[in-house]
Parts: structure tokens; sequence; C-alpha cells
């Protein structure tokens, strides 16, 4: 066995007797002492200036020999400053890009319903408007939907396939015999899914008062209940496709 190896035994019995001092950056492993942080500069020459120091890319940590658990523990407080600091850099950075992605999917989602909104009015047979604005001042209403199947991914696709359960506030007859509609983006709940999440998977969409919305709700494997409602007085109220097309512009 080699001084160096020697040296190594001797400083990891050594730990074992003399843990480090407990810290949420630094763990003690077979062959080194890691250390996992977010990235800043300021830490990075830190870490660095670590007698034996090295950083793994493969791992993503810094590593160093147990002979220099002496030199980390006298200066883990400075260690567990600059890591925190490093830590709530890197939260708010996060928040910030959540916070840009929202406002661009809002903005999107915003931009997209007013083309569907002008192209439904432009139609003969769009809605009335009274069926297409959404009254101010009331409270949303959520409508939950089983995404019965919907085990592959956030979207509710299977297989490639389209999911079955879909909301959408409807704009007007589409001149084909059916309806042209802006589909509604789904909050999902995974607290009631099973193992493989083929069923409880829960799909919530927010709905206003004012428009008429069309739902595909699954009902089992095979079936899917289809029907429209707009949401009166804070409650959800079924209408027939006749009713619906009294809505229609003339």
């Amino acid at each position: 066995m080699s001084e160096l190896s020697i040296a190594e035994q001797k400083a990891r019995d050594a730990l074992s007797f003399d843990p480090l001092p407990q810290s949420r950056w630094v763990s003690v492993g077979d062959a080194c002492i890691a250390i996992k942080t977010y990235y800043s500069e300021p830490l990075s020459r830190f870490l660095r200036a670590l007698p034996g120091s090295k950083w793994s890319p493969e791992k993503r940590q810094w590593e160093l020999p147990f002979p220099s658990a002496d030199a980390l523990r006298s200066s883990l407080d400075d260690l567990n400053r600059l890591a925190g600091e490093a830590s709530e850099r890197a939260d708010k950075e996060t928040e910030r890009r959540k916070q840009e992605q929202a406002e661009w999917a809002e903005k999107r989602k915003a931009e997209q319903h007013a083309r569907q909104i002008k192209q439904a009015e432009n139609r003969p047979c769009a809605l009335r408007q009274e069926y297409l604005t959404p009254i101010s001042n009331k409270p949303l209403y959520m409508i939950w939907l089983e995404a019965i199947g919907a085990d592959t991914d956030r979207a509710g696709r299977k297989f490639g396939m389209m999911p079955r359960h879909a909301a959408a506030q409807v704009m007007g007859s589409n001149g084909r015999g059916g309806w042209a509609r802006a589909y509604l983006r789904g909050a999902y709940d995974y607290s009631r899914s099973n193992g493989i999440g083929s069923r409880g998977i829960m799909v919530g969409y927010q709905l206003e008062e004012g428009p008429i919305y069309w739902v595909a709700s699954p009902v089992s494997w095979k079936d899917t209940d289809r029907y429209f409602l707009r949401i009166i007085n804070g409650a959800p109220v079924k209408m027939t496709e006749d009713e619906v097309m009294k809505c229609l512009v003339r």
C-alpha cells in the first residue's frame, strides 16, 4: 500500500470518528468528499482553492480527497454562505424564467383566441356577441374531466392519438355542419391516478360566464359524453344543439 493510500485511509477513518458538521452541500462517499452546489463565480474560486479539489463533469460535483477534510471543516461556514447565495440566485432566475414563459404563453393564448373570435365573427353563422364575450366581475367555474387512458404525457396522447377529454369555447358554426371552437388549456391533477396513470388523472378547465362551451368528457374506455353548456349564476347549465343554433347570428 502506497503512502498516499495510507494517508487516504487514515483520513477516512478519522472522519468516521469525527464527522464533518452537517451541510446540505457536502456528502462523504466511499472514494471522496463530494460537494454539490449551484454555480457562482465566487463559489467556484473558493472551491478551486481547497487543497486537492477537482471538478467531476460526469457527476457535476466538486470532489475532495479525504486528507482535505480539515481544510474543508475550517472553511465550512464560508462554503455554506456562498452556496446559499448561489442557490438563492438560481431560484430567482428559475422563477424569472417561469414568469417569462407564463407571460409568453398567456400572450400567445390571447392572440390565438382573438384570431379565432375574429374568424368566427366574420362567418355568416357566428354566435351573437353576448355568447362570445365573458361577463365581467364574475367568478370562474372549474369543470373537472377524467383523462381516461392518458398515461403517456401531460397532453393526454396515447400512441400518437389525440386526447378524448376537451373543453372549448364555441365561436359559431363552421359552415360544414360542425362548430368553430377555441380549445382551452387544462390543469392536470395526478393525486388520484392509479399506478400506471390509466385512470384517475383529472383535468380541470376554467369556464367563464357568458360564452357557450363544448365539452368532451370520457365516461369509460369506449364512451365519451359530448355536450354544450353555459355558466349561469355560477352553475353549469347544459344546452342542446338546437338551443345553441338559436344563438347564431341570422
